[in-house]
């Protein structure tokens, strides 16, 4: 039914003619959605209002505003967590500095519970994914790796290890400082240096760093597997070494 103010009207969106107020420039639908643009563009020009009032408010309510957060994260668990994959991708440096923070408050506060994620995460990864990746990796830092294994005497570790040659006083610091100074002289005097072990870790000598010393490669080869008692040198704790060690003592006493 037809008013009195009604009149023919083209909309000023759409173009659209319809019967209407003489005063309404919109369609129905374009009114709607007229309604909506005043709405966003008033929200724009007082967003920073809101903002403070937000900030303000939560600073006022710190316990409400972590369980309304909390809440809203459970009810949009998919789309918070696209928010923030999709965030970290544009965003690597903060992504890499956040995962640092994480870490050390984790280390810090919940040492187990960051053990019982890593340990999920393991379980969770593609294993052929993770050896490429492993593979790649060390393909790239391959001699970076391999100078510090070195460095550190990684080998000679491994096999004290399969021995049962190291003791409870053994300082790997140590030692990988034995090893770190044989590279050096190796480097600056162009000679090839080792590390020897006084008494052998073959006949019982121990992975200790009072049973060590730098000899030049040539001596080393030279004195193979032989042990000289007025050396001195330390022995391990295991049956090789108890056997041994009294044929030697026994040699020893006259």
């Amino acid at each position: 039914m037809s008013k009195a103010t009604d009149r023919d009207k083209t909309c000023r969106d759409c173009g659209v003619e319809f019967t209407g107020h003489f005063m309404c420039e919109f369609c129905e639908p374009c009114a709607i959605e007229a309604d909506k643009r005043r709405k966003r563009e008033s929200h724009q020009r007082r967003k920073h209002i809101y903002l403070e009032k937000r900030k303000q408010w939560r600073k006022d309510n710190p316990e409400s505003a972590k369980e309304m957060e909390k809440a809203f994260r459970e009810r949009n668990r998919e789309s918070v967590k696209m928010a923030q994959v999709s965030f970290h991708k544009r965003n690597p440096e903060k992504n890499k500095e956040y995962k640092c923070k994480y870490l050390a408050r984790m280390k810090a506060e919940e040492p187990e519970k960051l053990a019982e994620q890593r340990r999920r995460n393991a379980e969770q990864r593609d294993p052929e994914k993770a050896r490429a990746s492993g593979r790649k990796s060390w393909l790239k830092h391959r001699d970076k790796i391999n100078k510090l294994k070195r460095e550190r005497g990684y080998s000679a570790g491994y096999k004290a290890r399969r021995k049962d040659a190291e003791l409870p006083s053994t300082c790997r610091k140590t030692i990988a400082g034995i090893w770190k100074e044989k590279c050096r002289l190796t480097d600056s005097t162009g000679t090839l240096y080792h590390v020897d072990h006084i008494i052998p870790l073959s006949i019982g000598g121990a992975h200790h760093q009072d049973n060590l010393r730098i000899l030049t490669a040539t001596e080393n080869l030279k004195k193979s597997k032989k042990y000289d008692p007025s050396l001195g040198g330390v022995w391990a704790d295991n049956e090789l070494a108890r056997l041994n060690k009294k044929s030697f003592t026994s040699e020893k006493t006259p």
